[in-house]
């Protein structure tokens, strides 16, 4: 992966990704057992004569219909509304003092988009703005913001479920361990549920074969996966001293612990993207709010920013390129993935968009 040179970023850059990175754990928490509870209320025994039967009814055993309720019990629309709400008066804060009111954020000399050489252009008038998080576009936005975690969630679930269930179908066998993989897909995006079947096969085969060059394989391929550290790895290690040891109920166990980290991961990676996407929504809604009170006027431009470092992708490094200058408040930035109005630009996207709030 290429490095990128380090460059001084925007310190509203600074402050909005650092509000993002601390909202993320407490939404990855709960996440994290919302897919956990999809999985734990799916019964092996329902999965097992549904997928006797169809793809439909396999569906039908896994309660997807309750993830609404459990992200309710959650209190994930209450973390949501919340990163709105500290998002907003947030860009608040930063837009008075792009508006030259004051000159710092959290005692930091303000280094702003816009003006000479990307320093800030300071205007003599204006008054301060004060987020209003109970306007209807506010309110319509936390509640859609909702909707779309819901939809998101289930989709993705529904797909990994759908080819597994397809797969298991065309292989035929145990309908048991049929379902016993189905369920280890449950929660999971496509990819991952891959992931954790291909760990189960290998775990299987580790305890059914004598064969030295076999398990030297397997052992350097198992060790190498991502999420096998810590008590996982010594199990692991355990089974390949003494395969004895370890039954059909050490073997799932192994497999579960392996899902419940790759649950953990994409937890992360939702809670990263949505706590970006909701901080955007606040950000937008501020500036909206900005514009119809005569703050700013439509030549305001949004300017894409970048976290160099050797994280980032190639594609997302590309964008302030392809807009130099920024674009309007209601326009689109060009990407590579087409249009798109703000950040996140994709799954766990560290970009930021600032205001340049004079256009100049």
């Amino acid at each position: 992966m290429k490095t990128h040179k380090a460059r001084r970023r925007p310190v509203t850059a600074l402050a909005i990704q650092a509000q993002v990175d601390r909202h993320t754990p407490a939404l990855r928490k709960r996440i994290a057992n919302v897919l956990t509870r999809l999985r734990d209320g799916t019964s092996l025994e329902e999965l097992e004569a549904a997928v006797q039967v169809s793809v439909t009814a396999v569906m039908q055993a896994i309660p997807f219909d309750s993830i609404g309720q459990w992200i309710e019990d959650e209190g994930v629309p209450k973390i949501l509304r919340n990163i709105f709400e500290v998002s907003g008066r947030l860009n608040g804060k930063i837009l008075n003092q792009q508006l030259g009111l004051v000159r710092k954020i959290d005692g930091e000399e303000a280094v702003f988009v816009g003006g000479s050489a990307g320093y800030g252009s300071f205007s003599e008038a204006g008054s301060a703005i004060s987020f209003d998080i109970l306007n209807p576009r506010s309110v319509q936005a936390i509640q859609q913001a909702r909707f779309e975690l819901i939809k998101n969630i289930t989709f993705e679930s529904k797909e990994a479920i759908r080819e597994v269930t397809l797969e298991a179908f065309q292989e035929g066998g145990n309908p048991l361990a049929q379902a016993r993989k189905i369920k280890n897909s449950i929660g999971l995006t496509r990819s991952q549920s891959k992931w954790v079947n291909n760990f189960a096969r290998e775990v299987e085969t580790l305890a059914n074969t004598t064969d030295p060059r076999v398990l030297s394989a397997l052992r350097r391929k198992i060790q190498n996966r991502q999420l096998v550290t810590g008590r996982l790895s010594q199990k692991i290690n355990a089974l390949f001293d003494d395969p004895s040891r370890f039954g059909a109920g050490e073997l799932n166990e192994l497999v579960e612990d392996y899902h419940k980290r790759m649950v953990a991961m994409r937890a992360r990676t939702i809670a990263r993207t949505e706590t970006a996407r909701m901080s955007a929504k606040g950000q937008s809604s501020l500036w909206d709010q900005a514009r119809a009170e005569g703050l700013i006027s439509n030549k305001a431009r949004r300017v894409w920013v970048v976290t160099p470092d050797e994280l980032l992708r190639e594609t997302h490094a590309l964008i302030p390129t392809l807009n130099p200058g920024g674009v309007g408040l209601d326009d689109y930035f060009d990407t590579p993935f087409g249009p798109v109005f703000s950040s996140p630009a994709e799954p766990n996207c560290r970009c930021v968009v600032v205001l340049n709030p004079t256009g100049k």
